[in-house]
């Protein structure tokens, strides 16, 4: 519910039969019949001409398209086209005879049907039956096809006299009717001893079916006449010595129900109003025409005895009266018989009768008895019949479902090919771009390709393919690696491969391995083959931190680095992420990767101690040699550690007097030369570097007072 290409659906809902009368255009608007009498409907009122090259004795029947436009006329053994000529190809046709000198003359009295051909809208079947004179109890077909001889058309030469019955006991009896799913009722009759069966073939796009038959009529040894609801499942038709009602099944095709309308005498022919309220009866002695209330049904004795005489029939050669035969419903919607009109003094007139409102009851309906005067001069018209109906070519009456469907697929190189087929149930009839009506098509090429699939409950389908040429597939993927130590399956993951051809023999869809190394394959996919390699290399992660463990200053900010042999994101175990971290307390501090291989570790141990080298310097000293204050030196922490340490004394011109890096000796006043410095004010500075920890280098200034 296709493309399929997504193309868009939508859904359509008609009436299984209403279709049809609801469409009913121009294919009824040309009758021609007998000696060359045509009948136009094109135009208002219709006209009555002596026009056309038919000769029938009875049965006829013209085709016309939608328009309105005459494409041909037959007689079942002769067909002529729309300009009168006899189509090239429509000799040594057979049904409908009998045939003298060559020529067939039509004297079956329902004998010939035509019907469009559903699986080509060019094309007509025309059903020929044989008469009694012909005793070859035969239904043949022959195929008319309007886009041969430059549009006129012609016989397709293979179908001609194509047998659809051949069994014997055959009626001069058919009838044409809608089936389901654009498809029709071919309709036929057959007698056994006293008793008459019906027979109906369905003409679908896939051909001509076999009968299929009804339930046999007890007691009537013919019937004739019969006419089937378009829009109800309903029929009539005239048997002997009454008029019969039966149910049809427009599904099926079969007849049931079979029920006589008493008081009903025997007539030749009968047809229904516009809208099937009423029946007219013709061919009857006393009364030419009567008028039957249907509506009336289902009480049958009511029916009979709502019987209305129209017209008065012939009881005595020295009074007037009518004849009535053959008789159709027009286009016009108006109920055309043939009449004879007898007079005393002159005999008899062949006319053309005409019910001007035959929708209405009794003598409202309006018989004219004389419309217009058959101008052939041909005196032999009670049993010419006024050109068979015909059927209109329609639409098909589906639901499109709503589930069109856009299929998209692919060849795998040149030389590939895709069968494509619809996914949806009970498809009778598919339609491809191609042309080709089978249920598959085979493609080569890429492209777009839809279908049109019917199916038996009346839906159509759309499927859209849409194929392209795919790119050669990565059956591989990717080189990569793996753990040390692991096992690893390479798999072709291809519905569509057929067979494997692995470096190391293995013919299987996958094979697993434990080494690095390249492995190649070679798959079949479709008739195409294609090859892959990849290149496994292993791996043994690992993270180390750069420091051992450690004891630092309190405070103080240490830098923790590690690193990942495979380049790994670095975490901590502080939450932070990095190839270093900066710390100042104790603990132990882990660093870890995680990888397909798992997690990997390392960690390092981190104490501290209180080493605070802040020294406590004196302001003033008295290197008097009495042994108390005679040096001037820092105090320091009893813990400090120091990694550098020096003390520069200065004097006021900023000259160096004493320098040393001996944490725990001072200045005693004198020089280098041992010469003793002047009471006053001097200058010191004292840098010095913590072993732990911070290592940044610490600048104690102040000034000092020597006193003598």
């Amino acid at each position: 519910m296709n493309p399929i290409i997504r193309i868009k659906s939508l859904i359509l809902l008609v009436l299984l039969y209403g279709i049809y009368t609801a469409n009913a255009q121009g294919e009824n608007n040309h009758w021609v019949f007998g000696a060359g009498d045509h009948i136009d409907f094109n135009v208002n009122p219709p006209t009555y001409l002596q026009n056309t090259n038919m000769q029938t004795m009875e049965s006829a029947a013209t085709v016309s398209d939608a328009q309105g436009n005459l494409l041909f006329y037959t007689i079942g053994c002769r067909i002529w086209d729309r300009n009168g000529n006899e189509m090239p190809n429509a000799t040594g046709l057979k049904g409908n005879g009998p045939n003298f000198n060559g020529y067939g003359y039509g004297s079956g009295q329902d004998c010939v049907q035509t019907l469009p051909n559903p699986a080509n809208p060019e094309q007509y079947y025309v059903f020929s039956g044989s008469p009694i004179e012909e005793a070859s109890d035969t239904i043949f077909y022959h195929i008319v096809d309007m886009s041969l001889n430059n549009g006129l058309g012609d016989v397709v030469a293979s179908s001609k006299n194509s047998v659809l019955y051949g069994s014997g006991n055959l009626l001069e009896m058919s009838a044409i009717t809608y089936g389901p799913c654009n498809s029709y009722w071919f309709i036929f009759a057959t007698s056994t001893l006293n008793n008459c069966q019906l027979h109906a073939c369905r003409v679908s796009e896939t051909g001509i079916g076999s009968p299929v038959s009804s339930p046999t009529i007890i007691g009537s040894p013919y019937i004739r006449s019969l006419k089937i609801s378009d829009n109800n499942p309903v029929a009539y038709a005239v048997i002997s010595g009454n008029i019969i009602r039966a149910a049809f099944d427009h599904t099926s095709g079969l007849f049931s129900n079979f029920e006589t309308i008493p008081n009903s005498p025997a007539g030749t022919a009968l047809e229904l109003s516009p809208d099937w309220n009423f029946l007219y009866l013709s061919g009857i002695s006393n009364q030419a025409i009567r008028q039957y209330n249907i509506q009336l049904y289902p009480n049958l004795t009511a029916i009979g005895s709502s019987a209305v005489p129209l017209l008065t029939g012939i009881t005595n050669p020295f009074v007037a009266g009518n004849a009535a035969y053959n008789i159709r419903l027009g286009p016009d919607n108006k109920i055309y018989f043939v009449n004879y009109e007898y007079n005393p003094v002159t005999g008899y007139s062949a006319l053309l009768a005409r019910i001007e409102q035959p929708n209405l009851p009794g003598m409202a309906a309006a018989v004219n008895p004389a419309y217009t005067p058959f101008l052939s001069g041909w005196t032999n018209y009670d049993n010419v019949q006024m050109s068979t109906r015909s059927l209109t070519r329609h639409s098909r009456d589906t639901i499109t479902s709503n589930d069109t469907t856009i299929h998209r697929l692919a060849l795998y190189c040149a030389g590939d090919s895709l069968i494509l087929s619809s996914t949806h149930a009970n498809i009778t009839y598919s339609e491809w771009n191609s042309g080709h009506t089978t249920a598959q098509d085979t493609i080569y090429q890429q492209g777009i390709y839809w279908l049109r699939s019917y199916t038996s409950d009346c839906l159509l389908y759309i499927d859209t393919f849409i194929v392209t040429m795919k790119e050669a597939p990565q059956l591989l993927g990717a080189d990569t690696a793996i753990c040390d130590g692991d096992l690893y399956t390479l798999l072709i993951n291809d519905p569509n491969a057929d067979a494997y051809l692995w470096s190391n023999g293995s013919t299987a869809p996958s094979i697993t391995i434990t080494e690095a190394g390249a492995y190649h394959v070679q798959v079949r996919i479709r008739n195409c083959t294609f090859s892959d390699t990849i290149n496994i290399s292993t791996i043994n992660p690992e993270v180390e931190l750069l420091h051992e463990d450690t004891l630092i200053c309190k405070g103080s900010n240490v830098l923790l680095e590690a690193v990942s042999n495979i380049g790994d994101v670095i975490h901590w175990n502080t939450g932070q992420t990095g190839p270093s971290i900066y710390i100042n307390s104790a603990g132990i501090y882990k660093a870890y990767t995680e990888n397909k291989c798992g997690i990997q570790a390392d960690s390092v141990r981190i104490t501290d101690m209180d080493c605070n080298c802040r020294p406590i310097a004196p302001n003033a000293f008295t290197p008097n040699g009495d042994g108390r204050n005679d040096i001037f030196i820092p105090i320091f922490n009893p813990d400090c550690d120091a990694l550098y340490y020096e003390l520069k004394i200065y004097n006021r011109y900023g000259q160096l007097v004493y320098m040393t890096n001996r944490k725990g000796t001072g200045w005693d006043g004198t020089y280098s030369n041992n010469r003793i410095a002047d009471a006053g004010v001097y200058f010191y500075t004292i840098s010095l570097t913590n072993r732990y920890g911070d290592t940044d280098k610490q600048l104690l200034k102040g000034d000092i007072t020597l006193v003598r």
